[in-house]
């Protein structure tokens, strides 16, 4: 799937264009968060890294998001009616543990435990997130050939 392609499923499973909504550059960072270790093991920041992606990675992060968006919204009542702005929050939430249920890890690699899904689901690769030698784990960040075990 090219870049083009996840970015138009990802903005579907976000609702990208619905309250609270997703900008353009918040859209491209989620498709950040959804690449992962291809199956050369090349890492997405390898030159020869084929577009690879866990777009359910992305759309947790995407509601967790909006989720924060609508947080500090309470339930009113006024003039007659009654508001409840909780529902938007308990929607953003259930998307996400839709989601996060989902995600699925980066192909394993020799010696590489690291590369499995945080605690609390949101299971970003840890390549992403640094503090990890990348060596170690055996990706193919300069593109020198893949990965042996």
């Amino acid at each position: 799937m090219t870049a083009a392609e996840a970015l138009v499923r990802l903005k579907r499973m976000v609702a990208w264009n619905v309250a609270p909504t997703i900008d353009a550059a918040e859209l491209a960072t989620l498709l950040t968060i959804s690449s992962v270790v291809d199956v050369n093991r090349y890492a997405p920041t390898a030159a020869q890294w084929t577009p690879t992606y866990d777009l359910n990675r992305g759309a947790a992060e995407g509601w967790r998001w909006k989720a924060a968006a609508v947080a500090a919204q309470f339930d009113f009542k006024a003039d007659g009616g009654e508001f409840s702005r909780d529902q938007v929050l308990q929607h953003c939430l259930a998307m996400v543990k839709q989601y996060a249920a989902k995600i699925i890890s980066s192909p394993r690699l020799a010696g590489a435990t690291a590369l499995s899904p945080w605690s609390d689901n949101t299971a970003l690769d840890v390549v992403n997130q640094g503090g990890y030698d990348v060596e170690d784990l055996g990706l193919n960040i300069a593109g020198s050939g893949p990965a042996t075990e």
